[in-house]
C-alpha cells in the first residue's frame, strides 16, 4: 500500500483485502450477463418473470419467498419498489426508494461497506494495519513514523526542549465541571474527555476539539462481553468514570475504571475499580476487548501508564506503594501475568516530596523510560483541594524510586497523566460542586526534546505488506485521520501485485483491481 501526503497529517488505516471466487451460490438466481450502455435505468423483475409478488403473513410466519434478479456484475445504485397491501384503514401503497430503507432488511452475499448495494466475494479476509511499536519502516518511505503520538507525520525540521513541569497550555472549558470529570486523553489529534458524573457506562467519555476543549461529540462505549465493576451502593458517589489510562500500540487503550467517585481521602476500593482494555481505533466507537482485576495480593490501584520502551503496562498500587509491570493476555481471557520488575517509592511525613506518605493517593500516572511522573494529593486531605506533580527515576539497581527536585503544584485536585509524545496532559476536578474554582485542562513540559515544525513538501509512507496465497481481486480499504491542517491532502493507492501497478482508493469504496495478483 502507498500513501503520499502534503504537509501534517495523521493517518491511520484499516484495510480489508478480500478474496473471491464465482459467485456459485448465486447461480440459481442470476439470470445471463447483460450489458448497460451509458446510464440507463434498467427495471428488473422478481425471479419468476414477474413484477408483482403477493406475500402472506399467517400463523405468525413471515413469508421470504420473493427474490429479485440481479445480472452478473450489476452495481445497484438505487432502489423503488412500491409496496401494497390491506390495512384497518382499507389498501395503501407506500413507496420504499430510501437507502435507509432497504438497508434494514437482510441481505446475503453483498458488500455491506460500500456506499452502493454490490455483490461481495464469496471468500474474504479482513487485515487491520494498526500503528505499532515493531512495524518494518519500508526503505522506499520518507514520512515520519511518530511513536509518540501513534502516527505517520511529516519529518520535522527542527527540536524543542521545555523544562520539566513547566507550563505550556491552560485552557478553561463549559465542558469542565466540579467534581464531574476523570482523565483526560490526546488521541488522534482529539482530546478525549472521561466525565464522571453518569450511571450509563456507554456515554461517559466526550471527544472535545483540541483548540478550546469544549465539547464535539460524545463516544459511543461497547461493553461487550467485559466486565464491569460492581457500583458503589452510595448514591451520591457511585458513579463511571476512568480516573487514569493510556495507550499502548496497536492503538488500544488500558484504563482504570471507577465506579466510586470520591475525592475526599486516600480511599479507593478495590471492588469499584477494574482495568478495562479498548479498540480505539475508531474516535466515535471504542469497543471493550477485555476487564481485569489485578488487586490480589496489592490491593487498590490509581494509577496506569505504558512503557514504550519496555514494551509493558505500569499499574500504580496506592494503598502499598509499588509500582507493578504487567502483561495482558492478547487471547482476551481475563488473565495477566505480573512481571519480575516491581517499584516502591516510599517519603517520610515531614518530607516535601507527597507522593509517597503515607494516606496520599496518586491520581495519575506516567512513564518515560526511567522516569515515573506521578499527580498525587497534597496535604492531608482531599478537601484542601491541591496536587502536586512529582518524578521518581530508576536509580541503578535499586527497586527504590528516587524523588527528583523538581515539583509543581496545582491549586486545582485532578486525575489522570499522559503524554502525548511532547507533554504531559492532565485535568482538574476540584473535590467540592460548591467550592468556587476555575477547572483547566493543563500541559506541561517533560524535560526533553520533541520535534517541531513539520517539514513542507510531499512525502511518501509504504505501508505493511499483506502476503496471500489465492489472488487479490477487489479491496476495500477505511481509512482514517483527524483534524488535519488547511491545505492538507492525503492521497491513498493500493496494489495487488507487489506495487508493479498502483490504483488509487478512497475510504470505504469498494475498487475491482486491473491487475490481480498476491
Amino acid at each position: 500500500m502507498r500513501t503520499e501526503k502534503s504537509s501534517f497529517f495523521k493517518p491511520f488505516l484499516l484495510v480489508f483485502i478480500m478474496f473471491f471466487t464465482p459467485l456459485t451460490p448465486f447461480a440459481d438466481i442470476l439470470v445471463d450477463d447483460v450489458s448497460a450502455n451509458g446510464v440507463s435505468r434498467h427495471i428488473y423483475q422478481f425471479s419468476d418473470g414477474s413484477t408483482e409478488y403477493m406475500a402472506l403473513y399467517q400463523n405468525g410466519r413471515t413469508d421470504d419467498g420473493a427474490e429479485i434478479s440481479i445480472p452478473k456484475g450489476a452495481t445497484v445504485s438505487d432502489i423503488s419498489m412500491t409496496l401494497s397491501g390491506a390495512s384497518s384503514t382499507g389498501w395503501s401503497d407506500i413507496l420504499v426508494d430510501q437507502r435507509s430503507e432497504w438497508m434494514e432488511g437482510v441481505s446475503g452475499l453483498t458488500d455491506s461497506r460500500s456506499g452502493d448495494l454490490t455483490l461481495a466475494p464469496s471468500q474474504m479476509n479482513n487485515s487491520f494495519s494498526p500503528h505499532g511499536l515493531d512495524d518494518v519502516v519500508s526503505d522506499d518511505s520518507d514520512a515520519w513514523l511518530d511513536n509518540g503520538s501513534y502516527s505517520i507525520r511529516q519529518p520535522h525540521t527542527s527540536n524543542s526542549t521545555e523544562n520539566l513541569f513547566s507550563m505550556q497550555v491552560k485552557k478553561t472549558s463549559p465542558a469542565l465541571m466540579a467534581q464531574s470529570q476523570g482523565a483526560v486523553l490526546k488521541h488522534h489529534d482529539w482530546l478525549f474527555l472521561s466525565t464522571w458524573s453518569s450511571k450509563q457506562f456507554s456515554n461517559i467519555v466526550k471527544r472535545l476539539y483540541p483548540n478550546n476543549a469544549t465539547v464535539e461529540s460524545t463516544i459511543l462505549l461497547e461493553q461487550s462481553t467485559c466486565t464491569l465493576p460492581q457500583m458503589s451502593s452510595s448514591s451520591f458517589y457511585g458513579y463511571y468514570g476512568f480516573r487514569d489510562w493510556t495507550v499502548t500500540d496497536d492503538e488500544r487503550l488500558f484504563g482504570i475504571l471507577s465506579t466510586y467517585r470520591y475525592h475526599y481521602t486516600s480511599t479507593a476500593p478495590a471492588v469499584n475499580h477494574r482495568i478495562l482494555e479498548f479498540d480505539i481505533s475508531k474516535d466515535d466507537v471504542w469497543t471493550c476487548l477485555d476487564s481485569y482485576d489485578v488487586s490480589p495480593q496489592y490491593n487498590d490501584y490509581t494509577g496506569i501508564a505504558y512503557d514504550s520502551s519496555r514494551d509493558v503496562v505500569w499499574v500504580l498500587h496506592n494503598s502499598q506503594r509499588r509500582i507493578v509491570s504487567y502483561e495482558f493476555d492478547e487471547m482476551q481471557t481475563g488473565s495477566y501475568t505480573r512481571g519480575s520488575e516491581i517499584y516502591t517509592y516510599f517519603s517520610s511525613s515531614g518530607s516535601s516530596f507527597e507522593c509517597g506518605k503515607t494516606g496520599q493517593q496518586v491520581r495519575g500516572l506516567e512513564v518515560n523510560e526511567s522516569t515515573f511522573f506521578m499527580r498525587c494529593q497534597k496535604g492531608t486531605s482531599g478537601s484542601q483541594n491541591r496536587d502536586v506533580l512529582e518524578a521518581w527515576k530508576i536509580t541503578g539497581t535499586s527497586e527504590v524510586l528516587t524523588p527528583q527536585s523538581d515539583t509543581k503544584q496545582i491549586t486545582v485536585l485532578g486525575y489522570g497523566l499522559q503524554y502525548d509524545g511532547s507533554r504531559l496532559i492532565t485535568v482538574d476536578c476540584s473535590y467540592s460542586s460548591f467550592s468556587s474554582v476555575s477547572l483547566h485542562y493543563r500541559e506541561y513540559g517533560t524535560g526533553t526534546t520533541y520535534p517541531t515544525i513539520p517539514a513542507p513538501g510531499t512525502t511518501t509512507w509504504f505501508g505493511e505488506t499483506i502476503v496471500t496465497s489465492d489472488a487479490v481481486l477487489s479491496v476495500n480499504m477505511e481509512t482514517h485521520w483527524s483534524a488535519s491542517s488547511i491545505g492538507d491532502r492525503v492521497d491513498y493507492w493500493v496494489s495487488a501485485d507487489n506495487g508493479t501497478h498502483w490504483e488509487a482508493v478512497t475510504s470505504l469504496s469498494t475498487i475491482h483491481f486491473a491487475h490481480p495478483g498476491n
